[in-house]
């Protein structure tokens, strides 16, 4: 993607607007030093969503890793340098993709989990998929209909307030 990315993490420190500054001071940094120049990289404030594991965060993985593929960028999600897809699929690995947990949805051994997960992504090649941002609940919560409303109760008043909410 040319002028955004999209991320999966879990926070459970509730510290994500600490670590997206991190994240976007470090590689605006970065590519300032290397270009030679200085600014902000991005327009605005990050976007979050809160998934509902269970049901939602499968198909939100699939879904990100085939958004080259549906831009026109790549034919194959893995042809995409910028995507974390090849470690879903191989042994390979580095120091910032953590696949684990959404392999572990499709089984518990990891080669077979790889396969799984590479089925589940390249059958689409191709195909129109449900956009699940389409269901996101007031722009804050994706998820079934009682992950939403246990979300929204979790959520006080007070909490409302801080400057970070540890979901």
């Amino acid at each position: 993607m040319g002028n955004h990315y999209h991320l999966i993490l879990e926070t459970p420190e509730g510290n994500l607007s600490k670590v997206m500054h991190f994240l976007n001071g470090s590689y605006a940094t970065y590519v300032n030093t290397k270009r030679k120049r200085s600014g902000h990289l991005w327009q605005g404030r990050f976007k979050s969503i809160l998934v509902d594991r269970d049901s939602y965060l499968l198909e939100l993985s699939r879904y990100l890793h085939l958004n080259p593929v549906r831009a026109g960028m790549v034919d194959h999600p893995a042809e995409y340098l910028h995507s974390s897809y090849r470690y879903f699929v191989s042994d390979t690995s580095d120091d910032v993709s953590s696949p684990q947990v959404i392999l572990e949805m499709l089984s518990q051994e990891h080669v077979a989990a790889r396969k799984k997960y590479q089925d589940f992504v390249e059958k689409t090649i191709g195909k129109e998929l449900e956009n699940p941002f389409d269901t996101v609940y007031a722009g804050l919560v994706l998820g079934r209909e009682s992950f939403v409303r246990r979300t929204l109760d979790r959520l006080s008043n007070e909490q409302l307030q801080d400057e970070e909410i540890p979901c």
